[in-house]
């Protein structure tokens, strides 16, 4: 076949990829203008209003779920299943309604809200002031869970009410259901409008609310929800288990959001945070263990006369009180030294979690992990294996957002490091097989060691070798004066003692000198 017929029958093939990939850019381009975080509600809106049209959700029907006050037939729940469902599918935690970074205001975003019709996607941020657990009927399908009413206070226009499907774990606690006020962000179907009638508010369903507490949580915590941190998806976090895939759960989001907060912070800040931690840490763990010793000796009496079941309980509490005793004196050592204590992460994972810490150990290991979630700062981060003096020989894991210029990688190294942050969770993994050779070979297969994550570690400094070999020279030169100086000492008193036999020979008495040779 000729050159020329090949070209002319080629020359359709090639036409037909090109146009094949002018439409695959094209399909990709409109999904990226269909995912653009920055297109406000009110485009959204419509569409997701056809949406619930498709599905067979009317106007009637929101307007119906906007009048329920406490009961919910299975009618109602059916459809609130269904909205809830293609909410859930929309992914509304990768859209822009986390909190500025500025100074943890929540006021409402200006442009998010406006008078949109039933079904339209919007968004708001106020203060939660009420949240209320309604009973769903059985039979149901789909339906939520769980259903709560919230009433919400919002910066600019008036109160709103929102039927959410999950609420912040501490919100459900009487002392703070007691006295709410909750800064929140959510977006959500808008199921009845404040235009629609004057003397009611606007009514929305959401999945769940973005929470920045300023308040009644740890100090870690509190200065990430500070930052725009969402701390309701501490929620989701599971403490003594692997992480979490991100289809599995909100695990890894809270891992890489709180990484990224995080990294953008100096290292200097959360170094001394993390100091103005061990000192709250020291104080509070010292009134624990006045506490403990109190209930203790009140035990002791009550041993001496219990038996059975009770005597094995109260055993058991006493063991309680002598471990809580421990780790009030083991912080309490750390903190003479400005560190923490690895012991609360270990064996309190729970009341940890969300504090800060600042550890200084040895790192055996350091490698490069790439984010499975990617942020706009953060594509990639590093895991240290990190042993501090205290953990018996077991490791911390760092995860950190950079290193230091310069700090070596590697599954075998040993560096010297401190790591200020914020303490995630007990990660169990499998152990690695052959991964640092200087670790003990005793260790279980599985380990569940505490996650702490930072912005970077301070590589700290270690005795260069010529130091150490004028230090040995020296401990060598120190050695032998005081050999010689013992020898001279030990020749010294030998002369002393024949001076002074030599004498007792010329001082004895009179009558004595016949025995003397």
């Amino acid at each position: 076949m000729s050159r020329s017929r090949r070209a002319r029958r080629c020359l359709p093939r090639a036409v037909a990829r090109a146009c094949m990939s002018l439409a695959i850019l094209l399909a990709a381009a409109a999904i990226g203008r269909s995912q653009d975080h920055s297109s406000p509600p009110a485009e959204a809106g419509p569409d997701f209003a056809s949406l619930l049209g498709m599905i067979g959700v009317s106007d009637d029907d929101l307007a119906d779920l906007a009048a329920i006050e406490a009961d919910i037939d299975s009618r109602q729940a059916a459809l609130i299943g269904r909205i809830l469902y293609r909410l859930e599918q929309l992914d509304l935690d990768q859209l822009d309604v986390q909190a500025s970074r500025s100074g943890g205001e929540h006021a409402e975003r200006p442009g998010e809200t406006g008078d949109f019709p039933a079904g339209a996607l919007v968004g708001y941020r106020g203060t939660a002031i009420s949240a209320e657990k309604l009973s769903l009927p059985s039979g149901a399908d789909p339906k939520p869970a769980t259903l709560y009413r919230c009433r919400i206070d919002m910066a600019a226009g008036g109160p709103l009410v929102v039927f959410s499907a999950d609420v912040p774990k501490a919100w459900l606690t009487a002392d703070r259901a007691a006295e709410m006020s909750e800064p929140v962000a959510l977006r959500g179907v808008l199921l009845r409008s404040a235009s629609d009638a004057a003397s009611e508010p606007a009514v929305v369903l959401t999945n769940r609310f973005q929470w920045f507490p300023n308040k009644g949580v740890p100090a870690g915590t509190l200065w990430l929800a500070s930052r725009g941190f969402d701390a309701a998806l501490l929620d989701d976090v599971r403490q003594g288990r692997p992480l979490a895939k991100p289809d599995e759960s909100r695990e890894a989001a809270a891992f890489y959001r709180m990484l990224d907060e995080l990294a953008a912070a100096s290292p200097k800040e959360l170094t001394h945070l993390a100091c103005e931690a061990v000192a709250e840490a020291a104080a509070n763990w010292a009134s624990r263990a006045k506490s403990a010793g109190r209930e203790a000796d009140r035990l002791a009496d009550r041993l001496k006369t219990s038996s059975g079941e009770d005597r094995e309980a109260l055993q058991r509490r006493a063991a309680a009180l002598r471990r809580e005793q421990s780790m009030a004196a083991n912080v309490a050592e750390r903190a003479e030294h400005g560190l923490s204590s690895v012991w609360p992460m270990f064996l309190e994972p729970e009341e940890s979690a969300g504090q800060f810490f600042v550890i200084e150990g040895v790192a055996r290991r350091a490698v490069r992990i790439l984010a499975d979630q990617p942020l706009a700062g953060l594509t990639h981060y590093y895991e240290l294996d990190v042993f501090p003096p205290d953990s018996q020989n077991l490791p911390v894991v760092c995860c950190v957002a950079r290193l230091p210029r310069g700090f070596p990688t590697g599954d075998v190294i040993r560096e010297p490091v401190q790591v200020a942050g914020v303490f995630f969770k007990r990660w169990a993994y499998a152990r690695r097989p052959g991964a640092d050779s200087t670790s003990d070979r005793r260790l279980p297969a599985r380990l569940a060691p505490p996650l702490v994550l930072a912005a970077e570690p301070v590589w700290l400094p270690r005795a260069a070798p010529g130091d150490a070999g004028r230090g040995l020279w020296a401990g060598a030169m120190l050695l032998v004066a005081i050999g010689v100086s013992g020898l001279l000492f030990a020749r010294r008193a030998r002369r002393d003692r024949l001076a002074r036999r030599q004498r007792a020979r010329y001082d004895a008495p009179l009558d004595d000198l016949a025995r003397l040779p």
